[in-house]
């Protein structure tokens, strides 16, 4: 009985392991050298691909899991992924004849035998740049001519980051394993030639210089004694590497704060990271709203990832932001974040890095400047009035959300002082007889080098330049007729565009009249980024932190 129980089992264990080779097909299995024709030396960059199951590691911290994870991991099939919707096939350049690559003896690694614990390696520089054609023409890889991935691949083979799976086949459809992310991102940053002073690692393998070397840059952090070389690289994971690459390089800032449209990262720990490849438009997510940061990348993605990182970071020039982003900044109303119109909504704004500080104004029956953008009480106090119609003493008895009062312009003045610049706005609505009270109260306050201007109304410009013609006059227009009326005069020294007129001509025609180029209101990363690259020269946000942020990377 206990021979035939022997017998069970053993089938068993032959049924078990046929069946995994079958779930994880699109995973190479087994470490036979007839699979693998690329191999590495000490100071090679070689990227064959191990055997490896499935495995979820995070980056930061957590070990690999057990292979029955397999088909929870397994990414959808990339015909169903966006990534590549935006790529255009003509901008990869290829020569006409084939390199084919020889392989290169494997060296085995006894990991433990050097291994040193409870030491950190040597921080290691990091520079990523311009590659030089290794291999010219298209790559000989006979199993990409199908994939959505050819052009990349094509691309990264012919800069030598990648030489294949075999001489002929490149198994687009595999996963990545750590041990490859660590070849790939050095032949990236131009295979470095490293020898580690020791090995913190028990498990690393064939890829070790390069584990070591990752390590080294802090681009990797792995989890000693162990780096799980053969696990699975998550799409988040590897969000993370190339983040960190650009970082250690100078490439991005330290400190970043990025955000994306995709709703399945909110909770991730590689949320920031992928914002970051959203920024670069290294990706343009799994779907336009989702990312699968918990997939696992194939190596057709990673040589599209390769292939952007290159192009949007690597060749790039490094940012140098503006000494001044402030100048570039209005806050609208202070800070959304807080009351608009408060004390504490200017002080947040202030707070954020912002000198420019909006205040619309409203005029009191007793003839008194207060700051509201309302014309009414209602919205912020719940009291049904108009300014207009209320006295200063009613006024007063007035409360916002907050608990602070309705704030008179002087108040604003007097708090701030010269400590700030004051973007304020007169409407039509009150006529001359709030000019000249604004006009004296800047006088008496000794901000007459502190204050521009605004408003909506070219006739309260013109009335105002009547009796300050040094201060600075800002036009804000909402339509292409207002636009061009705001050009030809000769008191609007500020043409300030709604969002929807903000392109590229109405911004050349402003600078082409010496006039400065202004725009309200832009809160989304995107609009902010847009201004920026159309040489706006300032605008009103509501985020004075989000702006402040885009102007020192972007301007």
């Amino acid at each position: 009985m206990k021979k035939y129980q022997k017998l069970l089992m053993l089938c068993a264990v032959v049924l078990s392991s046929t069946q995994s080779i079958v779930v994880g097909a699109s995973e190479i299995i087994g470490n036979s050298s007839t699979d693998n024709t690329e191999e590495v030396d000490t100071n090679s960059t070689g990227e064959t691909s191990e055997s490896e199951t499935p495995q979820s590691t995070d980056e930061s911290s957590k070990e690999s899991t057990s292979s029955t994870e397999t088909s929870s991991s397994v990414e959808e099939p990339p015909s169903s992924s966006v990534e590549d919707t935006k790529y255009d096939s003509s901008t990869i350049q290829e020569d006409a004849t084939t390199t084919e690559v020889k392989p290169e003896p494997r060296v085995k690694y006894n990991s433990s035998s050097s291994l040193t614990k409870s030491q950190n390696l040597p921080k290691v520089s990091v520079n990523v740049g311009a590659l030089p054609v290794k291999y010219p023409g298209t790559s000989p890889y006979r199993d990409i001519s199908g994939s959505m991935f050819k052009n990349h691949i094509n691309w990264i083979y012919g800069r030598g980051i990648t030489t294949g799976y075999t001489p002929t086949t490149y198994k687009p459809d595999y996963y990545v394993s750590r041990g490859e992310m660590a070849v790939f991102l050095s032949r990236l940053a131009g295979s470095p030639r490293y020898n580690p002073p020791f090995n913190v690692y028990t498990d690393v393998n064939q890829y070790k210089n390069q584990i070591l070397w990752l390590t080294a840059t802090t681009v990797s952090n792995g989890t000693a004694p162990h780096y799980n070389p053969n696990g699975n690289v998550t799409r988040g994971q590897m969000a993370a590497f190339l983040h960190r690459l650009a970082k250690e390089s100078g490439k991005a800032p330290k400190n970043g704060q990025y955000s994306s449209p995709f709703k399945d990262i909110q909770n991730n720990m590689f949320k920031n990271d992928i914002g970051w490849l959203y920024s670069k438009d290294i990706t343009t997510g799994y779907t336009p709203t989702s990312f699968k940061p918990d997939a696992s990348i194939t190596r057709g993605e990673m040589a599209a990832f390769l292939y952007r990182f290159y192009n949007k970071v690597s060749i790039v020039k490094p940012h140098v932001p503006v000494a001044d982003p402030w100048k570039y900044i209005i806050s609208h109303r202070g800070s959304a974040e807080r009351v608009e119109h408060t004390f504490e909504a200017y002080d947040l704004a202030i707070q954020q890095g912002s000198k420019n500080i909006e205040q619309d104004v409203v005029v009191s029956k007793d003839k008194t400047l207060y700051v509201s953008h309302d014309l009414s009480a209602k919205r912020l106090t719940g009291v049904d009035k108009l300014y207009s119609d209320m006295t200063d003493a009613e006024i007063s008895k007035l409360r916002v959300a907050n608990g602070e009062p309705i704030h008179t312009l002087e108040s604003v003045f007097y708090r701030y002082g010269n400590k700030v610049n004051y973007v304020v706005e007169l409407r039509s609505e009150f006529g001359f007889s709030q000019v000249i009270p604004f006009t004296e109260m800047v006088r008496q306050k000794g901000l007459d080098n502190n204050v521009i201007l605004e408003s909506f109304s070219e006739d309260v410009l013109q009335n105002a330049e009547t009796l300050v013609p040094n201060m600075p006059k800002m036009r804000l227009v909402e339509t292409q007729a207002e636009f061009n009326q705001a050009l030809s005069s000769p008191v609007d020294d500020i043409v300030s565009m709604t969002q929807s007129l903000m392109n590229k001509d109405n911004v050349d025609k402003v600078h082409k009249q010496n006039k400065i180029a202004s725009a309200w209101t832009l809160d989304s990363e995107a609009r902010i980024k847009k201004a920026i690259s159309l040489g706006v020269d300032s605008y009103f946000t509501n985020y004075t932190g989000r702006a402040m942020q885009l102007e020192r990377e972007y301007r």
